[in-house]
């Protein structure tokens, strides 16, 4: 049972790296897109990327961690955004790490892989994140619109406290 935990652990490890690694290519090639200054301004946050992502390629996680890191899509800038608000370094990364894994709001701050998926189920897989998010965003607003002229419809209004 024990090698059978330790098999699982390697492969969800695996699969984090995977992950990290397609997150660290998309973050340098946006990143050296962009004007001197503009980078200059940012190497903190290379930085924290750069220091996460040698981390990630040498250290395993514990299973629970790294499953519950799989299920964002950037799970690399996940933690390097944390690492830089804590003001965090390498040596305590395993307490930042189980930190992270239990904090409330990275589901509001950080997409996850099954929004990104129902977001191109609804959209079509052609388009990208960035404009099925305004897609999502109008149609919000359409449906808010149209709830508050039913309601000032029925003499009511849409917005006020009981």
């Amino acid at each position: 049972m024990d090698n059978k935990n330790n098999q699982q652990n390697i492969c969800v490890n695996e699969q984090l790296r995977k992950r990290v690694m397609q997150n660290y290519a998309t973050f340098k090639a946006s990143t050296l897109q962009g004007s001197k200054e503009s980078i200059y301004d940012k190497a903190h946050k290379i930085a924290a990327a750069e220091d996460t992502y040698n981390v990630f390629m040498t250290w395993d996680t514990e299973k629970d961690d790294a499953e519950y890191l799989l299920t964002f899509c950037n799970p690399l800038v996940m933690l390097a955004d944390y690492l830089l608000q804590r003001q965090v370094n390498y040596p305590l990364f395993d307490d930042a790490l189980g930190d992270l894994t239990y904090a409330e709001d990275n589901e509001v701050k950080y997409l996850t892989v099954e929004f990104v998926e129902e977001l191109r189920r609804k959209h079509g897989m052609e388009l990208n994140v960035k404009t099925a998010l305004t897609m999502e965003a109008v149609e919000s607003l359409q449906r808010y619109l149209h709830l508050s002229k039913l309601a000032s419809g029925e003499g009511g209004c849409f917005c006020s406290n009981p």
